[in-house]
């Protein structure tokens, strides 16, 4: 069953989202355009029998469907080379992903108390910026580790309607 369970809004100020994992500080973050302001932040979650993972988290810039998928790359990757199933991604080594203004720095000594442990018990976790400065949102990451692509959903225009990390938790041949 998937369930979706809302987050803290994000805040975006410099026009410019950035989906990393928050623990490797010293990795360049997948960036995207997008308009500044506040909006809101989905995880959708597999519950089976005895736990919930995150499946998927979502930020959302417009109100209206996306009419087409863009992978998130980095400006060296070339989708050319890319075969059936392969992507590119966020890389995950602490199980957290997050999404942030391009801006916002992280503070590796206040990690694991206001980020890693508050998610032992949570699906998300919001790391404040002082207003109007950007926030943070935390999330668990699927099943941990590895890279997950990143999805631009964009709408008939051409516009950043949202982003979605995939932590590819859902099966299209009946494996998990």
């Amino acid at each position: 069953m998937v369930e979706p369970v809302d987050a803290d809004p994000l805040r975006i100020t410099s026009g410019r989202l950035a989906v990393s994992d928050p623990g490797l500080t010293g990795e360049t973050p997948l960036t995207v355009a997008v308009p500044p302001g506040e909006f809101p932040v989905t995880l959708s979650l597999v519950r089976t029998t005895g736990e919930a993972d995150v499946a998927a988290a979502r930020v959302t810039f417009l109100d209206a469907p996306p009419r087409e998928w863009d992978m998130a790359v980095q400006p060296d990757e070339d989708l050319g080379p890319l075969g059936e199933g392969q992507f590119y991604g966020v890389g995950v080594d602490t199980g957290t992903v997050a999404f942030m203004d391009a801006t916002r720095t992280v503070a590796e000594d206040q990690l694991d108390e206001d980020l890693f442990i508050p998610l032992n018990s949570r699906f998300a976790v919001e790391w404040p910026g002082r207003e109007p400065e950007p926030n943070l949102i935390a999330f668990r990451a699927g099943k941990g580790d590895g890279a997950h692509p990143v999805w631009i959903g964009r709408t008939d225009d051409g516009q950043v309607g949202c982003v979605v990390v995939d932590f590819r938790l859902h099966s299209t041949e009946g494996e998990e």
